[in-house]
């Protein structure tokens, strides 16, 4: 969300169950209301999302975009099943755009759930929100991304999805497959930067020469 916001995006609601991930988000995002900033369960902030974002402002929703945890998918993992309890978190996540009905969804993950990545693109695929005459649905693609391509002094694969509503495709002729090929473009011609890069102009760190 760091990113949209530097491109002129502003969030309207953030939400992690870990409060030093939130303490980091505040950091990021001090434009935020702290209310805004929510520490909990997406299994339950779903179910009451008016109470934190009105139902009249959801048709002002953007993007929805975010990393929902999949243990279950990581490479460490070899048990790499759709149903594993640990990724049922995705669901909601998918829950919450079906409630908001954004204009696109971001979603990232580990480069492990590239095994079931065609059935999450279903489960995005099969919803049909209805908003009073309309009927809307998702067209998704996906794509590994690595930072390094970002000129991110680190080589960090992870699993990108974008989904975008049946009428922008329509209206603006914007595709998912589109939105990858332009940050292909974007892309090329990037410097690749390592570790030593990024750390350059930090002092030496001496050994402590005093025992204890």
């Amino acid at each position: 969300s760091l990113g949209f916001v530097q491109e002129g995006f502003q969030v309207k609601l953030a939400n992690d169950i870990e409060d030093v991930c939130i303490q980091t988000y505040k950091y990021n995002h001090p434009e935020l209301p702290t209310d805004k900033v929510v520490t909990g369960d997406i299994r339950e902030l779903v179910k009451h999302l008016a109470d934190y974002v009105d139902k009249e402002a959801w048709e002002d929703v953007d993007v929805v975009t975010g990393g929902p945890p999949c243990q279950g998918f990581s490479e460490a993992n070899r048990q790499r099943v759709i149903d594993d309890p640990r990724n049922e978190l995705y669901k909601y996540f998918v829950r919450a755009v079906e409630i908001i009905a954004p204009k696109i969804v971001v979603m990232e993950n580990v480069k492990g759930m590239l095994k079931v990545a065609d059935q999450v693109v279903e489960d995005y695929e099969c919803l049909r929100i209805h908003r009073g005459e309309k009927v809307y649905s998702y067209k998704v693609k996906y794509q590994i991304l690595n930072s390094l391509d970002f000129s991110v002094a680190q080589s960090r694969e992870r699993l990108i999805y974008i989904a975008v509503r049946n009428d922008v495709t329509e209206e603006k002729g914007v595709r998912p497959e589109d939105v990858f090929e332009r940050i292909k473009e974007t892309c090329e011609g990037n410097r690749t930067f390592v570790l030593m890069d990024a750390l350059h102009d930090i002092k030496p760190l001496e050994a402590p020469r005093i025992k204890n």
